[in-house]
């Protein structure tokens, strides 16, 4: 298990020793990951504790052999089915290259020095990492890992559960793949009979909680407290002697801060249209998801050009339609200089204002169109029709979702929505019946969310862990 959210983790580790005897390992990132966690060790919670630090050590590694390197990652390839690359994308390090919309997130030493060569040899050192661990621990179980060690784990039949938010109110699931799938969900959604209307009627928790941050501060306030945070960062990791090849620049960090500052300003001022606006008209809502993310690169490999995305929609949208785009609050400051000056050269493509409730956009639309954000879901439950452009989302077998798979697929889809071919009764009731599986299968983790890590209670952590026991 990776030390992602600790005291949730931990208090899951308790119910699992405690019932089931499991032989517990936790991979850290540092030394002082060690010490956070070795209490639990002499309390026996614990067995182990490694230290995983294999990208820190080998990404700018030095006086490497090329054609060695090149060889022994094709041979991984080859073995893993997996290329590289898409390995790439779930790293900062090496993965911001794949994030076409957000060109300007800060850099670190590693992802702006690391070469091919020692991307490659940190990547085969990873993959022989996990599969020393493998050889000498007998792993049976990965909980809470990333790409590596999801394609590792899968080579050798060994079961990966990730913790995730399903995005519908506070329910969590255990995914079990590194593209978050949920595959029990289709299954179980054929044995609802009937349910209720879903009634969206704010964004799911996790996203207000984090919003209200955003929101509760003037955009001056935030400008000085984030540049605040991170010189404290900075001096922290310096005083620590931590390795900081994967840690932003100082200078990167403030630039990004400034830029946001500059560019919420410009979006606020600028991207006007709001929901009354778009009474009786026909309109595609398109929001843009934050890059780099994971629910984008990591989740959607094979497809992940938002900006490409809006202009195919664009060139194949009926005459009387509009494409409505939403910035999302997380984005600022990071898209490429002229993205905004694009969109508002695509005539039939409006900019709303970042404000407005993406849920209450998303149920006026006569479609919503995405690659694996929220909104497809939020669309979904409420029996929006939904063109997805991911292939790896957990309400593909819905009849309203329209996954495209070829290029072609995009104009078809569009007629088919506008043209009426979608029967909205029965989409509002799939929905309904989606919304139902999600919460059956799901734990409803109550107030619990990223900035309060401690608010759950034990029955919610025995639920958790009934599921992931059932799950396997």
């Amino acid at each position: 298990m990776q030390a992602e959210v600790s005291r949730l983790n931990l208090a899951m580790l308790r119910h699992l020793k405690q019932r089931y005897g499991y032989y517990t390992i936790i991979y850290v990132g540092t030394a002082e990951g060690v010490k956070s966690y070795s209490k639990h060790v002499d309390d026996h919670l614990i067995d182990e504790i490694v230290v995983y630090d294999v990208f820190g050590k080998n990404l700018l590694k030095t006086n490497l052999n090329q054609q060695a390197v090149q060889d022994r990652a094709k041979k991984q390839e080859q073995k893993y089915d997996t290329p590289f690359g898409v390995m790439y994308m779930h790293r900062r390090e090496t993965g911001l290259g794949y994030s076409l919309g957000g060109v300007n997130h800060p850099l670190s030493p590693a992802a702006k020095h690391a070469t091919q060569t020692q991307s490659l040899h940190a990547f085969s050192e990873a993959i022989d990492f996990w599969e020393q661990e493998i050889k000498e621990k007998n792993i049976s179980l990965f909980i809470n890992h990333l790409k590596v060690e999801a394609v590792v784990a899968r080579k050798h039949g060994i079961p990966f559960r990730y913790f995730y938010a399903t995005r519908y109110k506070n329910f969590y699931f255990w995914a079990e793949n590194e593209f978050i799938e949920f595959p029990r969900i289709e299954d179980h959604y054929k044995t609802i009979k009937t349910s209720e209307d879903v009634n969206m009627n704010q964004q799911y928790y996790q996203d207000v909680i984090s919003k209200t941050r955003y929101k509760s501060l003037s955009p001056e306030i935030l400008l000085i407290k984030n540049i605040f945070n991170a010189l404290h960062r900075f001096i922290y990791v310096k005083y620590k002697k931590y390795d900081d090849s994967s840690q932003y620049y100082l200078s990167e960090r403030i630039n990004y801060y400034v830029n946001y500052y500059c560019t919420q300003k410009k979006i606020i001022k600028n991207h006007t249209l709001t929901l009354s606006d778009l009474k009786n008209r026909k309109f595609i809502y398109f929001p843009l998801q934050t890059e780099p993310e994971y629910s984008l690169q990591a989740m959607s490999p094979e497809y992940f050009y938002q900006l490409e995305t809006i202009a195919k929609i664009s060139r194949d949208l009926p005459a009387d339609v509009t494409l409505v785009v939403k910035e999302a609050v997380y984005s600022y400051g990071r898209r490429p200089r002229d993205f905004y000056r694009t969109l508002d050269l695509l005539k039939n493509v409006e900019l709303m204002d970042p404000r407005e409730p993406g849920w209450k956009v998303a149920q006026e639309a006569d479609a919503v169109a995405n690659i694996s954000g929220t909104a497809n879901l939020e669309a979904a439950l409420a029996g929006v029709p939904v063109i997805s452009f991911g292939l790896h989302n957990n309400y593909d077998f819905l009849d309203h979702v329209l996954t495209v798979k070829r290029e072609s697929q995009v104009r078809e889809f569009l007629v088919h929505i506008f043209d009426g071919h979608i029967d909205m009764d029965k989409a509002r009731t799939d929905g309904a019946k989606l919304a139902s599986a999600l919460e059956q299968l799901s734990i409803d983790m109550g107030k619990f969310d990223t900035l309060n890590l401690e608010s759950y209670n034990d029955d919610q952590v025995g639920k958790a862990v009934d599921a992931l026991i059932d799950s396997l």
